[in-house]
């Protein structure tokens, strides 16, 4: 791992998996070639009152920004694309399972599986997050593309 930012608590090292974020470290450049502005967007229905997605394996993501309360988002993850609407912006929480405190996350109705973490959160072409967890009743929660962009002082790819 070459930066990360990680939530505050104990053992806030990102050697041992607390990071939310990271850039890594490619030994092999010359076989490495994923730059990429797009994300791959699976079919899915309605949910929580907005419209759900067609497939599209190379959906372009044009521009990133912040997200406001009640806007339309998705998240593409390993399991499954989803949509719904912001509720919360300013969200923090600690975890029950490592103690980590985390703060000014976005809480959203998409729904997510395990193994979804650190999918894209997006819409309308534009980057809006990294999915960080939630639970079974479509409660999801995801950090600023912006925030992650700035702490690790970096830019997203743009198609």
């Amino acid at each position: 791992m070459h930066n990360c930012q990680a939530g505050r608590g104990p053992a806030n090292n990102c050697s041992q998996g607390g990071a939310d974020y990271a850039i890594l470290r490619v030994n092999n450049p010359s076989g490495w070639n994923q730059a990429r502005g797009w994300v791959f967007v699976r079919a899915s229905g309605s949910n929580d009152g907005v419209a759900g997605t067609d497939r599209d394996p190379s959906y372009p993501i044009t521009n990133v920004s912040r997200v406001s309360d009640g806007w339309r988002v998705c998240k593409s993850g390993r399991h499954s694309t989803s949509c719904g609407r912001i509720f919360a912006l300013g969200y923090s929480y600690t975890s029950n399972e490592s103690g980590y405190s985390y703060s000014y996350l976005a809480r959203a109705r998409y729904c997510q599986q395990d193994g979804d973490s650190g999918g894209p959160v997006y819409a309308y072409n534009n980057a809006y997050g990294i999915h960080h967890g939630g639970n079974a009743s479509c409660s999801a929660v995801f950090q600023s593309v912006v925030d992650a962009q700035n702490g690790l002082n970096v830019n997203v790819i743009l198609q």
